[in-house]
């Protein structure tokens, strides 16, 4: 009998209790349940956008349809504009994100600053300017925003601030296409000539003539050396990766023809553009002057600039050194590492002297059953004859340890004279050798190729062509 009064007891207690729980009034701010939020969003056409400006800490930069690209125009120093490319991508990745970014309704907080936003947005449409004002700063990761439609219509809601964007100018220029000398590919133009010039150091220029790249000086008295073309068009890769770490805003650019008073390194390039037959010549150029002044960060200053016809644009940028490719330091760089610009392989005829003057040649040709005399085309060489022609044209045709411009007078005796022709048909290379004990240099007349005699951990090229030159001066004329 016990028992049951106590649980009879335990249950009206706990029955009192769920009741008193259920009958409890609410405290404000609490809900046992949560109502999502409302959203909404821009929902205008992408593809109709004509501009997007940004005004923020009392500078304004702009985005505007340029044809079929986009045009940035970016502050500077002095109240002054100025400006820039934009990256079609980068583009069209933002005006996506800003036609479906989901804005959740609600008013913004009693702040003072609400009739003065921190910053204020503008998207140009066909119906009329859609502006997003930025309100106050952002409050738990949401940023609260004011949205006038083309109507005049007011909305207020919030925005995830860490997605949100532009909210400043500096977001706005990092639309900026990147990379300085992109004026080709984004043009369908053609670079025909480049100039480098460092602050220690002559500098050089290059041109292309002809769909062959040589060296942009006066050669009226003898023809260029000859560049390898290979490590020009590297050249030409590597520049049009250089690719800015940031952008500067607003941009401290004075004067456009010397943006920088004293640079650590100028690059210039000339591109022609497209044209149609009949039209005349057109082009487009790009600089970048490079400063030595680094940030906290490591970064470089540089401005870049582009000309055109129409007008001349500029950025002032920051670039990762650790990214910046290694240029040639001088032309020499760039002249060929070969004595023949062609493969061993291709070669047709094979000429040699030990006469200065160029008299009593041995001449000889390549068929199908190796090298032949060509006067006894019949009659085949000596395996030693055959193996010094091979071994000599091989040489030629391999990459020395150094070459440079011509430095030999002209008056020089070469020991021996070569006449090397390419089965391509093309001019026949004419070259001179100076043997020394100290190493073999051959020379073209207008660049000379040496190699060490007994260099240790290289190549035996001197030891191998002068033994050859050795057995070929054996034979007979």
């Amino acid at each position: 009998m016990r028992t049951s009064t106590v649980l009879i007891a335990a249950a009206i207690a706990a029955a009192s209790a769920l009741l008193a729980w259920a009958t409890m009034p609410s405290r404000p701010g609490i809900s046992p349940l949560t109502t999502p939020a409302e959203t909404f969003a821009l929902a205008f056409d992408a593809p109709s956008v004509e501009s997007i400006t940004v005004t923020s800490a009392g500078e304004t930069a702009t985005l505007t349809r340029d044809g079929l690209g986009w045009m940035l125009t970016l502050p500077t120093t002095g109240n002054k504009t100025n400006t820039w490319p934009a990256n079609p991508d980068a583009v069209r990745v933002l005006i996506n994100e800003l036609a479906t970014q989901s804005i959740e309704t609600g008013s913004d907080p009693d702040d003072p600053r609400s009739s003065d936003p921190l910053a204020a947005l503008t998207i140009d449409l066909p119906e009329g300017p859609t502006t997003i004002a930025v309100t106050a700063a952002p409050i738990a990761g949401r940023l609260p925003v004011r949205i006038t439609s083309p109507d005049g219509s007011t909305r207020r809601g919030f925005v995830p601030a860490s997605r949100f964007r532009p909210t400043d100018v500096g977001q706005l220029a990092a639309l900026a296409d990147p990379k300085p000398f992109n004026t080709a590919s984004s043009t369908g133009g053609v670079i025909t000539r480049v100039a480098l010039q460092p602050r220690e150091g002559e500098g050089f220029a290059i041109q292309r003539v002809g769909g062959i790249w040589q060296l942009d000086e006066d050669f009226t008295s003898q023809p260029p050396p000859r560049l390898h073309q290979p490590t020009v068009r590297a050249m030409l890769d590597d520049l049009q990766a250089i690719r800015a770490a940031s952008v500067i805003v607003p941009a401290d650019i004075t004067d456009l023809d010397r943006p920088i008073e004293d640079p650590f390194l100028t690059i210039k390039t000339t591109a022609d553009l497209p044209r149609t037959a009949g039209e005349p010549r057109r082009q487009t150029s790009a600089m970048l002057t490079v400063d030595d002044q680094a940030t906290v960060d490591g970064l470089t200053n540089a401005i870049a600039t582009r000309t055109s016809e129409e007008r001349t644009d500029a950025l002032q940028v920051h670039l990762d050194p650790q990214s910046f490719p290694a240029l040639p330091a001088d032309a020499e760089s760039l002249l060929d590492p070969a004595p023949i610009p062609w493969e061993a392989g291709d070669t047709l005829t094979f000429q040699f002297s030990n006469n200065n003057e160029g008299s009593d040649w041995l001449r000889f040709q390549k068929t199908f059953d190796g090298w032949r005399r060509e006067s006894e085309a019949e009659k085949p060489l000596t395996q030693s004859t055959e193996g010094s022609i091979s071994a000599i044209v091989s040489t030629l045709a391999r990459t020395w340890p150094s070459v440079r411009r011509q430095t030999i007078p002209e008056n020089t005796t070469f020991d021996i004279v070569l006449r090397v022709a390419p089965l391509s048909g093309g001019e026949t290379t004419i070259l001179g050798v100076l043997i020394d004990p100290i190493a073999v240099s051959v020379s073209d007349g207008v660049a000379v190729w040496q190699a060490p005699r007994k260099a240790a951990g290289r190549d035996p090229i001197a030891e191998t062509i002068i033994e050859a030159i050795e057995n070929m001066t054996t034979e007979a004329p």
